[in-house]
């Protein structure tokens, strides 16, 4: 059973392999191939603030503005999210939370599906942690 993943210019790549994350809701796919372009990664991109606009992609790739609000704490001590002013809908769980620079930020994780709720990203940092990148 092959997992494709099919990428923004139409290229199919097979996984190669698939890690899970033990504390979140994540999964880290890995792909290899030639001339793959991925998403910029903050190595040194100033700290969110609040009121900085960020982009949460959906399908297609269509991207739609939001607006970081602050943190939130999670169940654990360990867990901080990302707070957006707009909810995010059922299809960009699992996508890039983009800054303005195109540096990834979070990924969209959870949603408070009232008209006027929340969206929640786990911070790319975290990320990098659970997975040791």
């Amino acid at each position: 059973n092959k997992i494709l993943v099919v990428l923004a210019d139409g290229q199919n790549k097979e996984i190669n392999s698939t890690t899970l994350s033990e504390n979140f809701d994540l999964a880290l796919l890995t792909i290899v191939g030639t001339n793959i372009e991925g998403v910029q990664l903050p190595e040194s991109a100033p700290p969110l603030e609040e009121g900085t606009e960020v982009f949460m992609l959906g399908p297609n790739n269509v991207s739609v503005p939001t607006t970081f609000t602050g943190y939130h704490r999670g169940d654990s001590p360990h867990e901080f999210f990302i707070l957006t002013d707009k909810p995010f809908n059922p299809s960009n769980s699992g996508s890039p939370l983009i800054d303005g620079a195109g540096y990834v930020r979070g990924i969209n994780t959870l949603s408070d599906l009232q008209p006027e709720g929340n969206g929640l990203a786990i911070p790319i940092e975290t990320v990098m942690v659970e997975f040791n990148l």
